[in-house]
């Protein structure tokens, strides 16, 4: 069982009226469960229109109650983005800062999206979904690179790799399939 601050559990509830199948997912759940700082919240939500317009055109009628509240916007997550990728919004909010990344495919594609094995988990309000690979990373205190599309993701996995060494120390890289390692 996985306690859900009460903050993120709020937050997420108001996030799905907007975007239904919206998930907190990634990190922030790793870090939790694992017991190791948090260093942000990310909210996936599925099923966006892939116009980055409409998405921010949600975002600030809905979610913002202030529009000082969207510290940041990007039509997508930069130079490594990966293309179900339609926007990404930080927002500062009163009970708790975020980042919405809104995604075209479906919510069945947010846990899997992961590239680390350990960061496949996710919560949809109700329950915690932890993959078969985030068990087994988890089991054996190591970080498994699943998905690495080009030679950009790899780039961030590698920099990812490096700031997780520091949060799991001795909890090494363990080789998936034919997907590189940067040891």
């Amino acid at each position: 069982m996985l306690n859900i601050p009460s903050a993120w559990a709020e937050t997420l509830a108001h996030v799905r009226k907007v975007f239904p199948g919206a998930m907190l997912a990634g990190g922030c759940l790793r870090d939790l469960d694992n017991g190791r700082p948090i260093k942000d919240v990310d909210i996936f939500a599925p099923n966006c229109s892939a116009s980055f317009d409409d998405n921010y055109e949600l975002v600030r009628q809905h979610l913002l109650p202030s529009p000082n509240m969207l510290h940041n916007s990007l039509g997508q997550y930069g130079e490594w983005a990966t293309k179900e990728c339609v926007g990404v919004f930080d927002i500062l909010a009163p009970t708790l800062d975020y980042q919405l990344i809104c995604l075209s495919t479906g919510p069945e594609t947010i846990t899997g999206r992961m590239d680390f094995g350990l960061c496949r988990i996710s919560h949809d309000g109700t329950d915690v979904f932890r993959s078969e690979e985030y068990l087994a990373d988890q089991q054996q205190q190591r970080f498994t690179l699943l998905r690495c599309e080009d030679d950009k993701q790899l780039d961030r996995s590698r920099r990812r790799w490096e700031r997780f060494t520091k949060k799991y120390p001795g909890w090494p890289l363990h080789p998936a399939g034919d997907l590189p390692l940067f040891l």
